[in-house]
């Protein structure tokens, strides 16, 4: 018989929790200040979107629209800081959501383009945009996916479907806070340092596998790389 029968299979058990454990010191020169008040921000968001109130829930869609100011100020000053810097930019969120390269900040994106972009990346992690051009070169799957992410679109807008209480298959919370990350430092983190980074930083309260955000790092990464080459 063969040896593999013959082993049993462990199970994987969570990292101790922060006591029985030395934490790592991933905010040291590693994560630029403004992630920390970036995630701070996502985290009221997903709070807002979970509660019993829907005056909380319209808030939380209110705030992935429009930041406060003062955040959005420091954006652009960052933005700034990074471009003499000479820093590389990975797509990030704005390769998701950017309409004919309008960024989702500019008051010139629709709500209709906006929720177009969010339905399609968290159902199928691809852009609309890269939806819609499979569609036009006749790929079957894609032009299914079309019709589903209109549907969820009308759904919403004629207040059938709250987008927060959608389940997906990809791992979209997780997704975000990576999406978010990888311009301030997130991309330099070790598995341990960014495990300890999310389960400080995450709105799901989890404990964090660093091999699994490892792996979801890089498909993220891929994923970026692939639509920046596609120009």
């Amino acid at each position: 018989m063969p040896d593999q029968l013959n082993r049993q299979k462990t199970k994987r058990k969570p990292r101790p929790p922060g006591p029985q454990r030395e934490r790592t010191d991933w905010r040291n020169n590693k994560i630029h200040p403004f992630f920390i008040k970036l995630a701070g921000q996502h985290k009221k968001i997903v709070q807002l979107s979970r509660s019993g109130s829907a005056e909380d829930r319209l808030e939380s869609q209110r705030l992935i629209r429009n930041g406060p100011a003062e955040m959005v100020e420091e954006a652009r000053r960052v933005a700034d800081e990074f471009r003499n810097s000479g820093k590389k930019f990975h797509g990030s969120i704005s390769t998701i959501f950017t309409i004919d390269e309008r960024s989702p900040a500019s008051p010139d994106v629709s709500d209709e383009d906006y929720m177009l972009a969010w339905f399609a990346w968290n159902r199928y992690g691809k852009t609309f945009k890269q939806l819609l051009a499979e569609d036009r070169n006749g790929l079957r799957q894609s032009s299914m996916r079309v019709v589903v992410v209109n549907r969820d679109y009308q759904r919403w807008r004629y207040g059938e479907l709250d987008p927060e209480k959608m389940k997906f298959k990809p791992d979209r919370e997780h997704q975000v806070m990576l999406l978010y990350g990888l311009n301030f430092g997130m991309e330099s983190l070790s598995p341990e340092e960014l495990a300890d980074c999310f389960d400080e930083l995450c709105p799901c309260g989890k404990t964090h596998f660093p091999d699994n955000l490892r792996k979801l790092r890089r498909r993220v990464t891929q994923f970026l790389d692939a639509n920046a080459s596609r120009g």
